[in-house]
């Protein structure tokens, strides 16, 4: 009936309302490295990381924002460190952390402001961030790195902690 085929059209629709967002991230966070979108999902995150700072920062008593970044091309990481806050970039594996520290440095020495960021490199995870992004969605993220892995391990200790569940990038 119309009614029915209505009602069914509704609910497709909200469906897809749903899941477009993870389609979305899906599609992103294939890193096309040398073709038409490098860093990809990093930069496809810049405006919702902007967007929980501000809501982090107007909700909160502190000023400096806590954010851990798992993995990606760290695009995530530098625009967080660049807007005052205290970034971890977790990457477990040796000599990506390596690149990824003399980086870092680079940019410090070069930095025109004469501040150093507050972005440390790290195998270790932190326990008390305000927004956790998750740079890396793609296959080798979430099971060789052990970023899915590592993200439950934050969850699950800060929730034993009673601390505050920290807001999802992408996410609620």
């Amino acid at each position: 009936s119309p009614a029915d085929a209505r009602r069914l059209l509704s609910f497709a629709r909200c469906m897809s309302d749903l899941f477009a967002p993870c389609a979305l991230a899906a599609s992103v966070a294939r890193q096309d490295w040398s073709g038409e979108r490098p860093m990809g999902l990093g930069v496809a995150l810049l405006p919702l990381l902007e967007q929980a700072i501000r809501d982090v920062r107007a909700n909160g008593a502190r000023q400096s924002v806590r954010v851990l970044v798992l993995g990606g091309c760290c695009i995530t990481a530098a625009t967080a460190a660049r807007l005052g806050c205290e970034v971890t970039l977790y990457e477990p594996r040796e000599l990506l952390r390596r690149v990824l520290q003399e980086i870092k440095a680079g940019n410090d020495s070069g930095n025109d402001s004469g501040n150093d960021l507050k972005l440390e490199v790290s195998a270790e995870l932190t326990y008390n961030a305000d927004i956790i992004v998750w740079e890396d969605a793609s296959e080798d993220g979430i099971l060789e790195s052990g970023h899915l892995a590592g993200l439950y391990t934050v969850l699950s200790t800060m929730l034993e902690r009673g601390a505050p569940p920290p807001r999802g990038v992408p996410g609620k």
